[in-house]
């Protein structure tokens, strides 16, 4: 954790301390950011995700592994889009080739989503690009989206105190979508639900065993997990079943996961993002 990370996850945790820190990075926020070639236009209501990204603290080790990762040509898969930050940097990387397919389901988002693909469209040249307004789950149906006001990368599919707001959204899984959009196989997929991991990737298991070298990206957070209905360990049995190697990862560097140890730290509010990759 850096200095800026501390001082407002843990400085600025007391509720009036964070309003009024919220309100000042609110105030100076930038419309946008560049990440590589990247322009992300920002969210001028987002102090969070938003304001991470402006004080350049946001997945800094994740986004430069994901980065790292893509090669022109691929078939990237961004769940969770939120406004764009991990597919905007797709785009980058693909250099014109390949494919990406960005999936969003809340409204304001979404939007914001569809503006930085545009606004970014110079890096797209060729590449197929698809943006989807629904909620992967592991069934197709109609759900009802949680919203958090102070947050808009906290939205679930379950209700929490924190959540607010609330609308209606589509839902299907992930190997119907890729069925619908013509895609056989992914080579790098990154999923941020928190918590609804586990039904996103139960309704992708027939893509994920069809994508023989994928590289996986994925926040794990055991309690959203819980709360959503999920078993944490059953979650990572499964990716392991499907023939994926995961791990921690933390300044360029790997470890491998270990079931027990990784669900009793990401009890409560902390989480940790999954590196998974699955070959040949």
């Amino acid at each position: 954790m850096n200095a800026s990370e501390f001082l407002y996850t843990v400085v600025c945790r007391p509720a009036p301390i964070r309003w009024v820190v919220n309100r000042l990075i609110l105030a100076f926020l930038p419309s946008s950011v560049l990440i590589g070639r990247a322009d992300v236009l920002l969210n001028p209501h987002d102090p969070v995700v938003s304001g991470a990204l402006a004080m350049g603290v946001y997945e800094k080790d994740e986004i430069s592994l994901f980065s790292r990762t893509i090669q022109p040509g691929m078939t990237v898969v961004d769940v969770g889009a939120n406004l764009g930050a991990y597919s905007t940097v797709a785009l980058d990387r693909l250099r014109g080739q390949g494919l990406l397919l960005a999936i969003e389901p809340a409204r304001e988002n979404f939007l914001l989503l569809q503006r930085n693909l545009h606004h970014n469209q110079s890096l797209t040249q060729k590449t197929k690009v698809h943006a989807v307004r629904v909620a992967l789950s592991n069934k197709s149906g109609v759900a009802v989206l949680h919203k958090n006001p102070a947050n808009k990368g906290d939205n679930r599919l379950y209700s929490d105190g924190l959540l607010a707001g609330k609308e209606k959204v589509k839902t299907m899984t992930l190997d119907n979508l890729c069925r619908q959009k013509g895609i056989r196989s992914i080579d790098v997929l990154k999923i941020d639900v928190q918590g609804l991991e586990g039904e996103v990737l139960l309704g992708s298991r027939k893509i994920l065993q069809a994508s023989q070298r994928c590289h996986l990206f994925f926040e794990f957070w055991a309690e959203g997990l819980i709360k959503a209905k999920s078993e944490p360990s059953r979650i990572l049995e499964l990716l392991k079943s499907l023939g994926f190697n995961l791990y921690t990862y933390s300044r360029g560097s790997l470890s491998p996961i270990r079931v027990s140890t990784l669900v009793r730290q990401t009890l409560g509010r902390k989480y940790m993002n999954i590196y998974g990759v699955r070959r040949e």
